[in-house]
């Protein structure tokens, strides 16, 4: 169990999202468990631009929202997710990072398939054979760093051993304000190259629960953590805010 003041300096790092609040999917708010979709996913693929730290910056955004919304499945059904390139000129696609997926299903261009190309939709449907906590992301030219990946749950066909009040889904990535290929390029080179030996507040990872001892009604909290844009053994360092109800 997490003491509840050193849970909240672990979430106290949210407030990448301070910047673009406008522009945060739904689960980014007060946390109740959304329910794992039965039907066909609808994601559409679009430019934006944002305020971040008093600047404008240009984003890639999924639905509207960076990072992209949650999607939640269930292991064992088959699941139907329909991309649509709203881009302007300007091919894109998504790959649902660490599932077990059909070869045409994997939303690598140029490996798998061909892309998804400005204007059209491409239907993507598979059988959902794992669970656990994963995400999804642009694997076409630099568009992940500009905001397309997002959160991708998948619940047990097994009830969970284990109970809780409120489920919170933090995506943590960091902002990139550079050139992004320029930027990739050093990252070949070394994939260190920007971590300044920064470290994040607590070593947790994945999933935790905590317990909420504030003078209210004591609750189990579920934190699901997805770290979008790290390579193994690299640390970096969060602000987080943390927002009372």
């Amino acid at each position: 169990m997490i003491p509840r003041r050193q849970f909240l300096r672990y979430t106290a790092a949210v407030s990448l999202l301070a910047g673009f609040e406008s522009l945060v999917p739904a689960y980014a708010g007060p946390g109740r468990k959304s329910r794992a979709s039965d039907g066909p996913i609808d994601l559409s693929i679009g430019k934006l631009s944002f305020d971040v730290g008093g600047k404008q910056f240009p984003a890639v955004a999924i639905n509207g929202t960076v990072p992209g919304p949650l999607v939640r499945l269930r292991e064992g059904q088959d699941a139907v997710i329909r991309v649509t390139n709203q881009l302007k000129g300007e091919s894109t696609s998504i790959h649902w990072h660490g599932l077990l997926l059909p070869f045409r299903m994997d939303g690598v261009p140029g490996v798998t398939y061909a892309g998804i190309g400005a204007g059209e939709t491409f239907e993507y449907r598979f059988p959902v054979r794992k669970n656990g906590t994963y995400w999804y992301h642009s694997h076409t030219a630099a568009q992940e760093l500009f905001g397309v990946y997002g959160p991708l749950i998948i619940e047990p066909a097994e009830p969970e051993p284990f109970r809780y009040d409120r489920e919170y889904v933090v995506v943590l990535d960091d902002w990139l304000s550079g050139e992004p290929m320029a930027m990739v390029s050093k990252f070949k080179k070394n994939s260190s190259y920007s971590n300044q030996q920064r470290h994040l507040a607590g070593e947790e990872r994945g999933h935790a629960a905590a317990e909420r001892r504030d003078g209210g009604p004591s609750e189990r909290l579920a934190i699901i953590v997805r770290p979008a844009a790290v390579e193994a053994g690299d640390a970096f360092e969060v602000i987080v805010r943390a927002v009372g109800e």
